[in-house]
C-alpha cells in the first residue's frame, strides 16, 4: 500500500530535537480539546468541492497550460515545502495544527482578462515526516497543474464565448454585464492523525458543464491514498450499493429527492474510480455527477457510507471527538 518505504531510513536517521516530540504530542491533544468544545467539528477552514471522470483518483493529466498569455497575473502568495533536518529543527518554534500535516493555500491571485474574471486558490500540503516529502511534493505539483489547466482551459472557453456573442450581434458594454467569472478553489474536507481529506474545485458562472472537482484522501500511517477498500473492507462494494440504494429509496419516500431509475440509466454500483471524500466522522461520501443518477436540478448527489469501527480500546474523549459515542 505505501509509495514511499523506500525512504523509510531517511526519516528514521533524521535527528529528532529535545522538544520536537512534546511540540507536537501537545499540539495533538489541544486540537483534540478544540475538537470537542466545537462539538465534534475541527476547527478547520473550508470554502467549496470539484470532481470530474478524467480527474477520478490519480489519473495523470496533462500540464504545461499556464495564464501568461491570457492575462497578467498577480502573485499573492507562494510558500515552499520543505521537509529536512533542518525543517525539524526549525518546528521546535512553530506550532502544529491537529496533526504533522498541514494544507495551506500555495499560490493565490485574481486577474482580468478582458472576457472574464479569475480568481485562483491553490492548495499545497505540508508533511513533517521526512519519508513523505516526495509524496508531498508529487501531491504539490499535480494539483497545480490541475488548477492551470483548467484555469487556462477556461478562459479559452470565455474567450470563444464572447466572440461568438460579439459574431451574432452583441455589444462589449452588454458582454461586461455578463461578468463572467471563473474560480478555482479548495476545501478541506476532515482531517485527523490518520488521514487527510481535501476537494479541489473549478467552476465558471456561465456554464455548469465543466464545473470539476478532484478528491484527495491521504492515509498518514502510510502516506497512501486511501480507497473505498481500504476504509469498507473487502466488500465494499457490496456494502456501499446497498447503502446507497437504501439511502435513494428513502429520500425518495421521505423528502421528494427525484432519482433515475435502472432502465433510465440511474445508480446500478460502485467502482473502484467512483469519487468520495472522508467526513469528520471518518465514514467515506461518495459523490456522483451531476445528470448521473439524478435530474441535473439534483446537483450533484452524495452518499455517506457508515464504517464499521472497532471501538474497544477507545476513550470516551476520542469517541466523542470521532462522533462515535
Amino acid at each position: 500500500m505505501s509509495r514511499l518505504k523506500d525512504s523509510k531510513n531517511v526519516y528514521d536517521n533524521i535527528p529528532i530535537p529535545d522538544r520536537l516530540e512534546e511540540t507536537v504530542a501537545s499540539a495533538i491533544e489541544q486540537a483534540a480539546a478544540r475538537r470537542k468544545e466545537d462539538h465534534g467539528v475541527p476547527d478547520q477552514p473550508v470554502t467549496e468541492k470539484w470532481n470530474r471522470k478524467k480527474w477520478r483518483r490519480r489519473g495523470k493529466m496533462v500540464s504545461g497550460c499556464g495564464l501568461a498569455a491570457a492575462a497578467v497575473l498577480t502573485v499573492v502568495a507562494t510558500v515552499g515545502v520543505n521537509t529536512s533536518p533542518t525543517f525539524a529543527e526549525e518546528m521546535q518554534g512553530i506550532p502544529v495544527i491537529g496533526a504533522i500535516v498541514r494544507l495551506f493555500t500555495a499560490e493565490s491571485w485574481q486577474s482580468d482578462t478582458g472576457d472574464a474574471g479569475i480568481s485562483v486558490e491553490v492548495p499545497g500540503i505540508e508533511m513533517i515526516r521526512g519519508d513523505t516529502k516526495n509524496l508531498a511534493d508529487e501531491i504539490n505539483e499535480e494539483i497545480k497543474a490541475k488548477c492551470d489547466a483548467y484555469a487556462a482551459a477556461a478562459v479559452e472557453r470565455a474567450k470563444e464565448y464572447k466572440k461568438a456573442f460579439l459574431d451574432t450581434g452583441g455589444t462589449e458594454a452588454e458582454w461586461k454585464e455578463h461578468d463572467i467569472r471563473i474560480r478555482v478553489w479548495y476545501e478541506l474536507k476532515s482531517q485527523d492523525d490518520s488521514h487527510l481529506s481535501f476537494a479541489v474545485s473549478g467552476s465558471e458562472n456561465w456554464v455548469s458543464a465543466y464545473s470539476e472537482t478532484h478528491y484527495y484522501n491521504i492515509s498518514l500511517t502510510d502516506g497512501a491514498y486511501l480507497t473505498l477498500e481500504d476504509l469498507l473492507g473487502p466488500d465494499y462494494i457490496e456494502k456501499a450499493n446497498e447503502s446507497i440504494r437504501a439511502a435513494i429509496k428513502e429520500r425518495e419516500a421521505d423528502s421528494g429527492e427525484e432519482f433515475f431509475s435502472k432502465a433510465e440509466g440511474g445508480f446500478v454500483t460502485v467502482t473502484a474510480d467512483t469519487p468520495f471524500y472522508i467526513n469528520e466522522k471518518g465514514n467515506p461520501v461518495v459523490v456522483f455527477e451531476k445528470y448521473e443518477i439524478a435530474p441535473g436540478f439534483m446537483g450533484r448527489p452524495e452518499f455517506e457510507i457508515e464504517r464499521e469501527v472497532d471501538k474497544s480500546g477507545l476513550s470516551e474523549d476520542t469517541l466523542d471527538i470521532q462522533g462515535l459515542s
